[in-house]
């Protein structure tokens, strides 16, 4: 009876110990899951914070924009250069966009010349200005009707416009 009783111990001892090996088996399996699943969390967190800062660089890298004072010496002084002669100059509303993050604004030159080449150079002079911090938005040329000295003059608007980056 000894005999029989020890083998049948052994037997459910031995089963007691695979049913928990087994379930363990399991758990281990769940928390091996759950890790895999919080390490790729973790990635995408750090992806996020590298977007992140990489956004933050890009917006610390724009220009700041030109005021309206500042916007008509740079452009007086690419006139100078280019030997174009500013007639008038009109400072326009400043435009909010609502779709888009950020602001211009906007001034209004008219300005006389000889010759197309002048004003090119000068067209060209803004969209390159340092940094990039000026655009052109309109260009228009006007024929003067003045008298027969003056032929080769020619007007031309311009609508030169600084954008602000709203963060």
């Amino acid at each position: 009876k000894e005999v029989v009783l020890q083998v049948a111990l052994g037997a459910v001892a031995f089963f007691m110990i695979i049913s928990l090996v087994g379930g363990c088996q399991g758990d281990i399996k769940k928390y091996k899951n759950q890790i895999r699943s919080m390490e790729a969390k973790s990635g995408l967190i750090k992806e996020f914070k590298k977007s992140q800062s990489d956004i933050d660089a890009f917006l610390k890298s724009i220009p700041p924009p030109l005021s309206e004072g500042q916007i008509i010496m740079v452009v007086t002084d690419l006139a100078d250069k280019n030997q174009v002669r500013i007639l008038t100059f009109t400072p326009m509303n400043r435009l909010e966009t609502t779709k888009e993050s950020y602001q211009e604004t906007a001034i209004q030159f008219s300005f006389q010349t000889q010759g197309y080449k002048s004003m090119v150079r000068l067209i060209a002079d803004m969209e390159q200005s340092e940094k990039n911090i000026l655009k052109v938005r309109t260009c228009v040329i006007q024929r003067n009707n003045q008298e027969k000295n003056e032929a080769g003059l020619f007007n031309f608007l311009v609508e030169v416009v600084s954008l602000a980056v709203k963060q």
